[in-house]
């Protein structure tokens, strides 16, 4: 992170050189400078209200707001030092419903509906004269335009599944004889952005980040592990059983005449569990990088024979970087990286055998049919949210302008953000929150600095990593002018955008595809956003050492740059310490450097101890029932940027006389008051059954344990409700990295 720092005295020598109507007009400037420091002071006081010991109650709109929402929410019959989580969220859990197709609700949730309509009055209300702007709102209208999805029916996915090769469930013309799954599996991948049994992708090589190439990976799997690998046991089989009249729903709305498809569903079960028994465990590839085999297609031809690799990835690429000019198509000289070596050969040797082909197609029909459903006629919609009413997840259906806005942010991501910056964003804020970010940082590395447990060579590496850590806030600068973006996509040759919405997201969507091939061919940029402006999420990128916090992201509930300053650095603060904090954790950042290549900067010494720590946190989520090694990196991150955020406020607060306050929280310390706003970030609600499948299967630990145990870990938390005589067995043991 680089900060441009000019000297006062380089500022007093330019100043003796001013001619005597140049020093009158600064002084003049000045003048009204401070006259305007007083207005805007004078105005701040009128509307806050003095207490005593010189506390200010804020009596601001946004200030009543967010007071009010957070007394609702407390729980003041629970004792915060026995259960946090209940005490800033009991109030809020008795207040607030789960929106009926949501899974969940909580802040991040809030945020995203209030986003989604403020996009839908962009969309429908404000007219854009720009090119780009007007093919992204004909994508709108043809999304929302459920009369002319209805009249074209199945119509749309018939023609596809004709391009790569028919789909044995409902024709009953099909024939291995003019199947090729390579073909198919590269026009799949080319057209709908999803990789399915052998799945190619254009990442950063993890060694060179100033290069792209092409990575063969482990294939995702439609149905959880668990539930394969115990097929035979009764919870399993009903789960399968729930799935296969899904499938059977599907195909017969489709109009298949197909007298058995439990055979079919059956041969798409036992293909998943053929791709998870080739497969390398995770954590075996992660050991000493075992996933990063880099070669070039030649050598990966000679080791692994089974199947054409050139021409594979050719279908997938060549037809992108053929419009770059002659010479600039994939030949066997090219690099590629196989994150599975073992399972490549075992699954090369399925692919080619012609007696799977059919099993192939059964499979690449399902998995491609639930990708593109969304602009299928409603009955396949209604199809699906029976399967998950049946799986115990309550769900109606979205309005389908959420479906189509929130399909809109994934592949026009930068277009929507244009729009959404020029009516919701200021650059006020954006400068605040840089400078927020720039005090999370400052904290970060006087933790790096002082600490006692790295050693001197580990913290002078670690220390250039988070100094060159770059900080995207709000949005690139490039699409504030219209005309860039006009330039870019016209440049690019960006499709147009016609009446069929299933049509124009195959469209879309493979012109993404090329964009990320061609790329193959160009040195990365360093500035580049990883994500769209209007994304309610903020982000590590590992591979360019950045953080970014979007646009859409940067609002209540969790920054506005009118409330007090202990509510941004608790709500906002956190989240940027947390993905700071990603830099340096047990997954994403520890194993790369400076510029965001795999590079073990670390000494054995410090290492084994900084395991030892991270083996803490292990074992003390496990302790809550959660599986403390799968959520190991987004628990350190939880824990550090808690720390940062507290750390950060207090040292505002020692330049500071006082902060405000929101009203009715009066009798609360500062220090409680920044724990309760970071509380009140966490309340959510889950569906029936989502608490336990997130405790299952997700990287996060559920939003009541990620509040609970990051303040039991802090010692200022215990000091700020005085816990000290009333201690939990929460506070015995606590866990630290950052």
């Amino acid at each position: 992170m680089k900060v441009l720092v000019t000297s006062f005295s380089s500022l007093r020598i330019k100043f003796k050189q001013k001619t005597t109507l140049e020093k009158s007009l600064i002084c003049a400037l000045l003048l009204l400078s401070f006259l305007v420091i007083g207005l805007t002071t004078a105005l701040i006081l009128s509307h806050t209200k003095k207490q005593g010991n010189n506390e200010i109650v804020c009596q601001t709109a946004a200030c009543q707001s967010v007071g009010q929402s957070i007394r609702n929410s407390l729980d003041r019959n629970v004792d915060p030092c026995n259960d946090f989580y209940s005490y800033c969220c009991g109030g809020w859990e008795k207040n607030h419903q789960i929106p009926p197709d949501l899974k969940k609700y909580g802040a991040i949730e809030e945020l995203q509906m209030q986003v989604l309509h403020q996009l839908k009055d962009l969309f429908e209300n404000k007219e854009s004269q720009g090119l780009a702007a007007r093919n992204m709102l004909n994508f709108y209208r043809s999304c929302i335009n459920t009369s002319s999805i209805e009249n074209l029916g199945s119509t749309p996915f018939l023609k596809f599944v004709r391009e790569w090769g028919g789909w044995p469930v409902i024709d009953t013309n099909w024939s291995s004889k003019l199947f090729d799954p390579l073909t198919a599996l590269a026009n799949i991948q080319l057209k709908t952005g999803r990789g399915y049994i052998l799945p190619l992708s254009v990442s950063t090589d993890p060694r060179n980040t100033s290069r792209k190439l092409i990575e063969i990976d482990q294939a995702p799997l439609m149905i959880a592990d668990k539930i394969l690998l115990k097929r035979n046991e009764e919870s399993a089989q009903k789960e399968l059983k729930r799935f296969e009249n899904l499938f059977i729903k599907l195909a017969l709305i489709l109009g298949s005449t197909r007298s058995n498809f439990s055979e079919d569903f059956n041969s798409i079960v036992d293909l998943e569990i053929k791709m998870l028994q080739m497969m390398t465990p995770p954590e075996k590839l992660e050991s000493n990088n075992q996933w990063y085999n880099k070669m070039p297609i030649k050598d990966l031809k000679r080791r692994i024979p089974q199947i054409d690799w050139l021409r594979y990835i050719q279908e997938f690429s060549n037809s992108s970087l053929s419009i770059q000019g002659k010479g600039n198509e994939i030949t066997k000289e090219d690099l590629v990286i196989v994150r599975d070596l073992p399972y490549a050969e075992k699954i090369s040797h399925y692919i080619r055998n012609e007696k799977n082909f059919r099993q192939i197609s059964t499979y690449l029909g399902l998995r491609v049919l639930l990708s593109l459903l969304t602009h299928l006629p409603e009955n396949f919609t209604v199809a699906l949210h029976e399967f998950y009413r049946d799986n115990g997840v309550p769900l109606q259906i979205s309005d389908r302008w959420k479906i189509c806005i929130n399909r809109i942010n994934s592949i026009f991501g930068m277009i929507a953000g244009f729009l959404y910056v020029k009516e919701y964003f200021s650059l006020e804020d954006r400068n605040e929150v840089r400078k927020l970010v720039l005090d999370l940082s400052f904290e970060f590395e006087k933790q790096l600095l002082y600490n006692n447990w790295m050693d001197r060579e580990t913290k002078k590496a670690a220390l250039e990593k988070l100094r060159a850590m770059k900080v995207n806030v709000g949005f690139p600068d490039w699409i504030t002018d219209e005309s860039n973006l006009d330039d870019f996509y016209i440049k690019t040759n960006m499709p147009t955008m016609e009446d069929e919405v299933f049509e124009n997201d195959l469209k879309i969507t493979q012109y993404r595809i090329m964009q990320l091939i061609k790329s193959l061919r160009i040195i990365p940029k360093k500035e580049e956003w990883p994500m769209s402006p209007t994304i309610i999420n903020a982000a590590y990128n590992r591979n360019m050492n950045s953080i970014t916090f979007p646009a859409a992201f940067l609002q209540l509930p969790l920054y506005n740059s009118s409330l007090p300053r202990y509510f941004n650095y608790a709500a906002i603060g956190s989240i940027i310490g947390h993905e700071i904090t990603h830099g340096f954790d047990s997954c994403k950042g520890s194993k790369r450097n400076a510029s965001g290549e795999l590079f073990n900067w670390w000494t054995d010494e410090t290492k084994q101890i900084f395991e030892k720590k991270a083996d803490c946190f292990i074992k003390q989520y496990n302790d809550y029932g959660l599986d403390g090694k799968r959520t190991l990196a987004e628990n350190i991150a939880d824990n550090g940027g808690l720390h940062q955020s507290y750390k950060a406020f207090s040292s505002w607060r020692k330049k500071q006389l006082t902060d405000i306050k929101l009203p009715g929280l009066e009798n609360f310390s500062l220090d409680q008051l920044f724990f309760i706003t970071y509380g009140s970030i966490w309340c959510t609600k889950y569906a029936p059954g989502m608490l336990n499948r997130t405790i299952r299967e997700a990287e996060h630990a559920p939003s009541p344990y990620r509040l609970r145990i990051t303040t039991a870990n802090l010692q200022a938390f215990s000091d700020s409700f005085n816990c000290h005589f009333n201690i939990s067995s929460s506070f015995e043991n606590r866990c630290s990295i950052w």
